[in-house]
């Protein structure tokens, strides 16, 4: 049994790192699209992410000319990414679900039921999400080197930035951000990550609310 789960993890796990390795190059022109001033560039149009990632999908050797990394070069740290994102939102996930069914009571209405598990869920990828910001910041500097998009600028409005980099690979990411911004150079942006969940988490709530108070009223009102 234990021979046979291993087994099927494992094939899970391989098809799910050919799924991201055949989305690489799309979670690059989707990166671009999401950060790039809207200021200072088109619309994208419906395709355009598409036929951008399909561009990017044949680029595998890196000239002289520019400073887009290859396709193989992003494959690797964005594979351990989403990997390593998918294992610890599980484990935690499981953790979670399993400590819930040995303090809450057993029987429980389906909505509530419902709900806890999409709350552990949320639990799970905030978790993942938090460790995992570090390498997550170093893929976008990967993904958007060479790329001339151009950023807006937090200090003065109305102003774009163009992002400039020359990377090796991830690992020369990771040295240059700590050497140049120090550690908290790795964890720009987590404060938009921890509002992005507060707002989650209230939703979560209030709906618990709902659930476990307001609907078990206005049933018993019709009765």
């Amino acid at each position: 049994s234990s021979k046979i789960n291993t087994e099927s993890v494992c094939k899970h796990l391989l098809l799910k790192t050919i799924a991201f390795t055949i989305a690489t190059p799309f979670f690059c022109s989707s990166c671009i699209e999401t950060v790039q001033s809207s200021v200072a560039s088109e619309t994208p149009g419906i395709f355009d992410c598409l036929k951008e990632g399909l561009v990017r999908f044949t680029y595998w050797r890196r000239s002289n000319s520019t400073r887009l990394l290859p396709f193989w070069v992003i494959t690797g740290p964005t594979i351990t990414y989403h990997v390593l994102h998918y294992a610890i939102s599980s484990i935690t996930k499981s953790v979670i679900v399993w400590s819930k069914s040995k303090t809450e009571a057993k029987k429980e209405n389906s909505s509530c039921s419902e709900l806890s598990d999409v709350s552990s869920t949320v639990i799970g990828t905030f978790v993942a999400d938090i460790l995992l910001f570090p390498l997550e910041t170093i893929i976008f500097r990967l993904y958007l080197q060479g790329t001339r998009t151009l950023v807006d600028s937090v200090d003065q409005t109305n102003r774009v930035i163009p992002i400039i980099s020359d990377y090796e690979g991830p690992i020369d990411c990771y040295k240059n951000i700590v050497a140049e911004e120090g550690s908290a150079g790795l964890f720009k942006g987590f404060g938009s990550l921890v509002l992005q969940y507060v707002f989650h988490f209230a939703i979560l709530k209030v709906t618990n609310v709902i659930l476990r108070e307001i609907l078990p009223n206005n049933k018993k009102v019709d009765n």
